[in-house]
């Protein structure tokens, strides 16, 4: 069946898979990689229609998200992970997050009861403007008792440094647990007194809410900057027991997060140094360059650049000997990054072709066979 002429009913596995949120490309690819199994680049773009220059990275995009795998050897072939392993781990997932929020909403409705059956004659709810939210914060850490547990957004995380010398002594007396959002780890690695009574949480907050002394509750929206302050022991021990302490336990520590994150970006660092990058940059650009207009156009451009910048002109040499001394700097490349190879072993393996120069012996290649205009 032909995979751009299946009908737009639900019925339809292309509209099903758009719903695990692939693109149009993705979900046509995913399809006939299931039907047809191991497939090459061009005989993805030919069952699917998709252009041949779009299908590589189509397929990457699946390999990403665990649907497809890139197999060894020339030319690349792709194949499908089979539908049981992929998508089922994606409606596990799913799942597990829908039971979440079914609980979240049990506990709020259970929240909304507990107010309606009588415990607003012993609570108070007061709106604190922008204005005399922190004033209202230092407070409630001061008189602070038996302890202060923080849910902290992006406001709350931003507000941690104007108010440090509060948390400090809250820390320094054993009385503060904070879990930040996931989206607050730059926050976070600023304020390294708090690594070791603080957690993040894969989820982000939308709210920086604390709860003192199981009695004084105080919410805050990330955007609006205003606060909630509500007075109830009734809902203070059902925050911190049902919400504050669920949410510890499924976070993670702070100094273990920020621990992996230093270690990840000082290897990414090393591993992205410019020379290695900009080799591989060259040979995306040689792989993905496959028809000899376009080898042509960039070794044309490469030329000019090189005389408008360096002043040599090279386009202008003659072209046998502008060929020569551009194979010679092409061998010198490869031999200044350790490969002896010589220039018969270089082309026959494709090598050569990952070298800038490679484009500028195809431009001189070009000139030397066009042939010449007649007045």
């Amino acid at each position: 069946m032909d995979i751009n002429h299946i009908d737009r009913g639900t019925d339809n596995p292309k509209v099903s898979l758009e719903g695990f949120g692939l693109s149009d490309y993705e979900a046509r690819t995913y399809i006939v990689l299931v039907k047809r199994g191991s497939l090459s680049i061009s005989e993805i773009s030919y069952f699917t229609g998709i252009p041949r220059q779009k299908c590589y990275v189509t397929v990457q995009r699946l390999e990403r998200k665990h649907l497809a795998r890139i197999l060894a050897g020339k030319p690349v072939r792709c194949q499908a992970i089979s539908p049981q392993k992929s998508l089922g781990g994606l409606i596990e997932g799913e799942e597990t997050k829908l039971e979440a929020m079914r609980r979240s909403i049990d506990q709020l409705n259970r929240l909304v009861e507990i107010r309606s059956e009588g415990s607003a004659g012993e609570s108070r709810n007061i709106i604190i403007p922008a204005r005399s939210l922190e004033p209202t914060i230092r407070k409630l850490l001061s008189s602070a008792e038996k302890g202060v547990f923080c849910i902290l957004g992006g406001w709350g995380a931003n507000m941690i440094s104007r108010i440090s010398n509060e948390f400090t002594d809250m820390i320094f007396e054993g009385k503060i647990q904070v879990i930040f959002g996931s989206g607050c780890i730059d926050q976070l690695s600023k304020e390294t007194s708090l690594l070791d009574v603080s957690r993040i949480c894969e989820m982000e907050m939308l709210q920086t809410i604390l709860i003192v002394d199981d009695r004084s509750i105080l919410i805050i929206g990330n955007t609006e900057g205003t606060g909630l302050m509500i007075e109830s022991s009734v809902l203070g021990s059902i925050m911190l027991s049902q919400i504050f302490t669920r949410l510890w336990v499924d976070s993670i520590p702070s100094r273990t997060v920020l621990d992996y994150v230093d270690e990840k970006k000082s290897s990414i660092i090393q591993k992205l140094n410019s020379k290695k990058v900009k080799n591989l940059f060259i040979r995306a650009v040689s792989e993905s360059s496959r028809d000899r207009e376009t080898i042509t156009r960039i070794g044309k451009r490469f030329l000019e650049l090189i005389n408008e910048n360096l002043g040599v002109n090279l386009i202008d040499y003659p072209p046998d000997k502008g060929v020569e001394v551009m194979t010679s700097l092409l061998l010198q490349e490869f031999q200044d990054s350790g490969n002896s190879e010589g220039w018969t072993s270089l082309t026959s393996s494709g090598k050569a072709g990952e070298s800038p120069w490679s484009f500028g012996i195809a431009e001189i290649l070009r000139r030397r066979n066009r042939p010449p205009i007649r007045a």
